[in-house]
């Protein structure tokens, strides 16, 4: 008897463990390009799959030399309490940082989470990566996936005046040497 209630307790578990379908988290524009010393905005998204949620913690990944974190700012259609939220303090976030939101309500469907900025400082291509929380973080209870993003950061390009200018002075120094040479 023993054995028979173990294996449907197994099975049980086995069941609620395949049916439970982890939250995404997300990052909108999956790529984008951006001249350095320029803001870059990203939006963040979760997506229960139309399961319920009680939110959870995630980390947010950044190269520390490429990115200055300025500032996240919460969706105002974010359904929760504002107490139970997760974010860094932005004078001392130089690195990756814990980003959540929760509600013993629940979510359920697709939402909008917050906006992150970030001040482009070196040039190349880079990853923001969505991971599972730093330590002191709150994990979702049913486990999360992330979809994350790359951001390309080129140099400001000169604009069109600005070689019409140099090309000017550029040919008044040709005119003055053939003068001097005449």
């Amino acid at each position: 008897m023993k054995q028979v209630t173990k294996y449907i307790i197994i099975s049980l578990l086995l069941i609620v463990a395949v049916n439970v379908k982890a939250t995404i988290v997300s990052v909108s524009p999956s790529t984008q390009t951006i001249p350095l010393n320029s803001q870059v905005l990203l939006d963040v998204f979760y997506n229960t799959e139309n399961n319920n949620t009680v939110g959870g913690v995630f980390s947010v990944n950044f190269d520390n030399n490429a990115f200055d974190f300025i500032s996240v700012e919460f969706d105002s259609n974010l359904a929760d309490d504002a107490a139970f939220r997760v974010s860094p303090a932005v004078t001392t976030s130089k690195g990756p940082f814990n980003l959540g939101f929760a509600s013993f309500n629940g979510f359920n469907g697709t939402g909008k989470i917050a906006t992150l900025t970030f001040l482009t400082k070196q040039e190349g291509l880079f990853n923001f990566n969505l991971d599972a929380p730093l330590p002191g973080g709150d994990a979702f209870p049913e486990g999360a996936s992330y979809i994350n993003a790359q951001v390309q950061v080129n140099p400001v390009p000169l604009p069109a005046a600005s070689w019409l200018l140099l090309s000017s002075f550029g040919s008044l120094v040709v005119v003055r040497r053939r003068k001097q040479i005449s």
